[in-house]
């Protein structure tokens, strides 16, 4: 079963957190699935991961490139998983269960909260209860006043 895990943003955006993860996980020779819950914010990411660092970028693509089965991290705002990642990020309110739901099977799945926004907050405790019912592996991080990652459950 897959090991989900929530991280609770209240120091950093989703911007500045996601390059580490994506980078962390390409390092393990894990292809990642990165899903928002709207086109316009998979837009966003697509530029920002190109850019975000003049030293480094993160290679990906999403469906407007095709070829989604050779990308590395593959964007979108679908259940899809063409480039059978191990890893599952969901970003911006995205529903996790969709994917679970179409039988796809990940090493980790992430959920990025931003705790500067209360409805994305309720909306983590909701999809939380969710998953907790289906007996999936929750744990919960919280980021420390120094931008540090506590575990919290």
């Amino acid at each position: 079963m897959t090991d989900i895990w929530f991280y609770h943003l209240e120091r950093q955006t989703v911007e500045a957190v996601l390059p580490n993860l994506v980078e962390k996980s390409l390092e393990r020779n894990w292809r990642v699935v990165i899903e928002a819950r709207e086109e316009s914010l998979v837009e966003k990411l697509d530029q920002w991961l190109w850019s975000y660092s003049p030293e480094s970028f993160v290679p990906h693509g999403s469906h407007r490139d095709g070829n989604g089965a050779v990308q590395p991290v593959y964007l979108t705002c679908t259940p899809e998983t063409p480039n059978a990642a191990a890893v599952r990020i969901c970003v911006g309110g995205a529903d996790p269960l969709g994917s679970l739901a179409a039988g796809a099977q990940f090493e980790r799945m992430i959920l990025l909260i931003d705790g500067r926004e209360p409805d994305a907050v309720i909306l983590a405790r909701q999809q939380w209860l969710a998953l907790r019912a289906q007996h999936h592996t929750l744990s919960y991080w919280q980021q420390n006043e120094h931008g540090g990652w506590q575990k919290k459950a």
